[in-house]
């Protein structure tokens, strides 16, 4: 290239029989400026690292119309400072980013819905304060073991219990045989100390329960954290319907006798 341009800087002006035909003065200096750049950007690159490069990606059309471009970016301003040159650069750089971003279709990171997922460790720290201390009415104890009761009636062909394994006895007792009239079935105690659990839970930590689902799998892991051994599932989606349709609640209809609990209890356990 550097023999090329020392001939073609030699060479006579004006052969041809029209303008189109010649090589004019302003072309011949545009030609040689040119390759002259070609070479400086060929040496710089060599110099730079690069093994091999297209001379096509810098040849003059190419850079002239980026220049062009350039050029009607600022009012189509025949004499360009190289601050208008750079200015115009960065504002064609932004709308080629601007656009690229646009045609991505961007998707939103999957959020799964916490229902679907394990039990997360702010619910296992929940259930560790929160049912450390069951701390719960004389009301809400019976109400317990009346929901109990009625669970083991509900799902008694699911569920297995051991000879060995207690029914509850005093005054829970009492009142479920008081409300049963011979149909309710005398819980367990791990049943009931799972329904015990379950309202203290949902009574001090209900937002950590967002649906059945959730508070399901919550109920599961308090049994798991109790040695509670139920595995029917079941009695799970029974008691979830059952604490979040207002068992907890009970003690605000102010009942003075405690049997009468037995009809917030109905409308609870209707919502199941």
């Amino acid at each position: 290239m550097d023999t090329f341009l020392f001939f073609f800087q030699d060479a006579d002006l004006g052969h041809g029989a029209t303008r189109i035909q010649c090589l004019t003065h302003d072309t011949k200096k545009a030609l040689v400026q040119t390759m002259q750049g070609l070479m400086a950007v060929c040496k710089y690159l060599l110099t730079s690292g690069h093994l091999e490069y297209v001379l096509r990606e810098i040849q003059s059309d190419r850079l002239e119309g980026e220049f062009s471009v350039y050029r009607q970016s600022t009012g189509a301003n025949s004499f360009m400072t190289t601050g208008d040159v750079f200015y115009a650069c960065k504002k064609r750089l932004a709308r080629h980013a601007a656009t690229y971003l646009k045609s991505i279709e961007l998707q939103p990171e999957p959020k799964e819905h916490t229902c679907l997922g394990p039990v997360m460790l702010e619910d296992a720290a929940s259930i560790d304060k929160y049912t450390a201390e069951v701390t719960l009415t004389v009301n809400e104890e019976s109400s317990a073991a009346y929901v109990a009761g009625w669970l083991e009636s509900k799902c008694g062909g699911d569920l297995a219990f051991s000879d060995e394994e207690p029914l509850v006895t005093s005054e829970v007792k009492d009142f479920v045989e008081t409300v049963s009239r011979g149909s309710l079935t005398i819980p367990h105690v791990s049943t009931f100390e799972l329904v015990r659990l379950g309202l203290c839970f949902v009574k001090k930590a209900r937002h950590r329960a967002c649906c059945r689902k959730r508070l399901g799998s919550i109920l599961l892991t308090v049994a798991n954290f109790n040695s509670i051994d139920i595995n029917c599932s079941k009695v799970y989606t029974h008691l979830s319907n059952v604490l979040l349709h207002g068992i907890q609640n009970l003690e605000k209809d102010h009942q003075k006798n405690a049997v009468l609990l037995q009809t917030s209890v109905k409308k609870a356990r209707l919502a199941d």
